[in-house]
């Protein structure tokens, strides 16, 4: 069994309340678990007030997976293509910037 650690990108500003939904195409290996965490980011901080905080929240992640034909004929064979979509909430007060990892065991 190994375990990875992946940077899947970073989220600029979002704002109080707001979500955004992202996802990973081709994510690989098909039998790995996934575990999709948002790390906040220093640059959500202004110069005022000193004293600040940001929260986000992971809300939802799911897995897609994508069956389609390859080729022609009688027997064609199927492709698989496995997705791991993830929903981010920002539940603080301020505008928030985070990286986005997942964790992967497989």
């Amino acid at each position: 069994m190994a375990s990875t650690l992946l940077k899947l990108g970073t989220i600029n500003n979002l704002a109080p309340g707001a979500t955004t939904t992202n996802h990973w195409n081709n994510a690989s290996s098909a039998t790995a678990v996934w575990y999709i965490q948002a790390f906040p980011l220093v640059s959500s901080f202004t110069a005022n007030p000193v004293q600040q905080s940001v929260e986000v929240e992971v809300t939802r992640v799911w897995r897609k997976l994508n069956r389609t034909s390859l080729g022609s004929g009688e027997f064609p064979q199927p492709d698989l293509e496995h997705e791991i979509w993830y929903v981010f909430k920002n539940v603080g007060t301020r505008a928030v910037n985070f990286d986005v990892y997942a964790s992967v065991i497989s």
